[in-house]
């Protein structure tokens, strides 16, 4: 089975999915080394994650102290109802 699948999956030509220049957004110029191209690709993917949280912590810590001052609100209304 795996000698069909092989035959029909695999050609003679090795393709590369590589590409052959990468724009660099620090220097604003187009990189052909592969390795400049690495750490580029190396340098986006380690910082979004920051960038993302950034952008999206704020309003998640918002929403989380909203949430705990209406738990302690109502927490407060319940003790006062079971104090009558």
């Amino acid at each position: 089975m795996w000698k069909l699948i092989n035959s029909l999956t695999s050609s003679k030509e090795k393709s590369s999915c590589s590409p052959e220049k990468l724009f660099d957004p620090i220097k604003s110029n187009y990189k052909r080394n592969p390795k400049v191209m690495s750490n580029i690709f190396n340098t986006y993917f380690v910082s979004i994650g920051q960038q993302l949280a950034a952008r999206f912590l704020p309003q998640f810590t918002i929403d989380i102290q909203y949430k705990l001052m209406a738990l302690k609100f109502n927490l407060c209304y319940m003790i006062l109802l079971l104090r009558r």
